[in-house]
Order: C-alpha cells, then structure tokens, then sequence
C-alpha cells in the first residue's frame, strides 16, 4: 500500500510538472520604435497608428530642445475615447522609451474630444515615443495595448536610429482588441463615464 501511494504521489507530481511545462506563458508584444535626438530646433515627430487605433485618427508631436528639457506637444485629430476599449481602460498615456528599455511616463492624453492638444517636458534629450491605453494616468509602467508608435522624423531635421521594445502585459484589460470605426453613442458625456469608472476602480483598491 506504501508502495502504492508513493507511486501515486509521484505519478501526480509528474502531471503536474508536465502541466506547468505545457502552461502557455505570458508573451510579451514587440513594437518598433525610433529613438530621435532632439535639439534648440524644433522637431517634428509623426506617429504610426496600430492596428487598435481608432479608423481616421492622427497622432503627432512636436520636440525642441530647451534649457535642460525636451519640450513635447502632443497634437490629435479624429481621436476616439480610451473609453471604448471597453474593460477597465479609460485613458491614453504617453511615454518616452530609450534603446536599453528605459520608459518614462509623461502622462496623459485626455482624448475625450476628437481634437486637442497636450504638453509635457522631460530631461530626456534621446528618446523614442510611445502612446498606450490604461485604465488610469498614473499607471507606473506602460501596457501592452500600444495605441500609437513613433516614428522617424525627417532626417533633415534630426537623427534617429529604429529599436524595437518588448512590451509584457500590463495593468490594462480591454474588452475589445481594437476601435476600428467604434463611436462614442452613449448620451452620458465621456468625461462622466471616465470619472465613475475611476472612482469604482479606487474603492475596489481602498
């Protein structure tokens, strides 16, 4: 009978080892970048859209150089709300991101309007651009649901070299893939929406 059962527990031992080995792990996205030097002029920097992104929508920032900072304007057309990824998302965050996989939160593009504007500094003066959706504007590292890409500016402008980033995932879990031609329809206003959803998140942590 000891027999027995130290052949069972080793038998579930094996199963379970075997099922962990077949687990599938987490993966992590891979997105391509361009890491831009910036400098005193100014440096116009377009974006990619991903394939999440809202059908239409456009996505640009402009870069200069200036007294120990990189001043960042961010400009967006035909912007659909981070709300209509549906799950806990409800925000757009901007990020600077280096070769060695450094990020940096900027903060957020409150894309709650079709068109607006945002502006940030950083110390940075190299550095490549990033635009994720979150479930909120303080999150500390970016997600894996990557919204828009730097890309390379002209290069009668300013330099660039392209690098790709491995993006595991993060604090993000949308209901939906991606926008495509989605359009807000509820007769809440947006920003209404945003605010509950947020104030649910914050008690559900205490």
């Amino acid at each position: 009978m000891a027999r027995r059962d130290e052949r069972a527990a080793r038998l579930s031992a094996l199963l379970a080892a075997v099922a962990l080995l077949a687990a599938p792990a987490a993966s992590a996205a891979e997105v391509r970048l361009h890491e831009v030097s910036f400098d005193a002029k100014a440096v116009d920097v377009p974006f990619v859209n991903s394939e999440r992104a809202p059908v239409g929508a456009a996505l640009s920032a402009e870069g200069r150089w200036d007294a120990a900072r990189t001043r960042l304007v961010f400009a967006w057309k035909k912007a659909k709300p981070a709300l209509l990824f549906g799950g806990n998302v409800t925000t757009y965050v901007a990020w600077t991101v280096t070769r060695d996989g450094a990020v940096e939160r900027l903060g957020e593009l409150d894309a709650l309007e079709p068109k607006g504007e945002a502006t940030f500094t950083t110390t940075r003066r190299t550095f490549g651009l990033l635009v994720t959706a979150e479930p909120f504007a303080a999150v500390r590292l970016p997600s894996d649901v990557v919204v828009w890409k730097g890309a390379a500016p002209d290069p009668g402008k300013a330099s660039s070299v392209p690098f790709p980033l491995a993006l595991p995932p993060g604090a993000a879990k949308p209901a939906r893939v991606a926008l495509g031609e989605l359009e807000w329809t509820s007769r809440e206003p947006a920003a209404l929406v945003k605010a509950r959803a947020l104030v649910a998140m914050a008690e559900e942590a205490k």
